[in-house]
């Protein structure tokens, strides 16, 4: 896990939150920037509003070159890497193309997260996955859904999920489309981290070849529970070990 946090008091509780995770976790100090904080208030159990506490500017060549050193340096003992862009500048242009070269050369499958209005920043990456919203503004800003898979296939990237809330999951590829539709859309109590949620999922499930589509209705079991949690809890109760067969028996096919 690697990210970049501020020289304050809120960077020094990530770094303490940090070491009680089982994950490698490289924080870099940026003097020039504040730690993100995102406070949620809520009103008998019910989100009703977020203010945020950020710097937005992109980060600098430098910090930009420890970030890309940290990548080098332990990208070789994963299995994939996820670029999860909340638009806020530590994912700069060029960083973010450093990445997309880094993985292709190593042939270590590069899933994206994008941030609003920055899908197109990320074509090349193997799989990327916008809500609605997200893919939307694109396909706007590119004239049509087809316009904006051609330029994205033509990048590199191989598949494209839509998250979609209550719709289910698209599964977009080349000249191919899945959808996944969410069972008890009800059930829906904070809708806070579903994305991440999703996109750390299709990390575990993604291979060489991209994603199978046969997985896709365990990224809704994903979805579906971290929405129907309160603030940001992780899913739990997903069955991972039948999905870990489904995923080798794919591979092996």
């Amino acid at each position: 896990f690697i990210g970049v946090i501020g020289h304050d008091s809120d960077g020094q509780k990530l770094i303490e939150i940090s070491k009680t995770i089982e994950a490698q976790t490289q924080l870099i100090m940026d003097d020039n920037r504040e730690t993100t904080v995102k406070e949620r208030y809520f009103l008998d159990g019910v989100p009703i509003y977020r203010h945020d506490k950020e710097s937005i500017t992109e980060i600098d060549k430098g910090v930009e070159s420890k970030i890309f050193l940290t990548i080098e340096k332990s990208i070789l003992s994963k299995d994939a890497v996820l670029l999860s862009d909340y638009a806020k500048g530590v994912l700069s242009q060029d960083l973010i193309s450093k990445v997309i070269i880094l993985a292709k050369s190593l042939k270590i499958p590069l899933i994206s997260d994008p941030g609003l209005g920055r899908i197109q920043m990320h074509a090349g990456c193997d799989t990327i996955k916008p809500n609605a919203k997200e893919w939307q503004v694109f396909v706007d800003e590119m004239g049509s859904e087809a316009s904006a898979l051609s330029m994205l296939f033509s990048k590199g990237t191989k598949s494209v999920v839509v998250t979609q809330g209550a719709r289910g999951i698209r599964l977009i590829e080349k000249g191919i489309e899945f959808q996944s539709h969410t069972e008890n859309s009800n059930d829906a109590t904070d809708v806070t981290g579903a994305g991440d949620s999703v996109a750390a999922a299709l990390s575990l499930l993604v291979n060489s070849s991209g994603f199978e589509p046969d997985l896709l209705p365990i990224l809704n079991m994903v979805g579906g529970q971290t929405v129907s949690k309160s603030r940001t809890e992780l899913p739990s109760g997903i069955d991972m070990e039948n999905s870990w067969s489904a995923v080798t028996a794919l591979q092996r096919k």
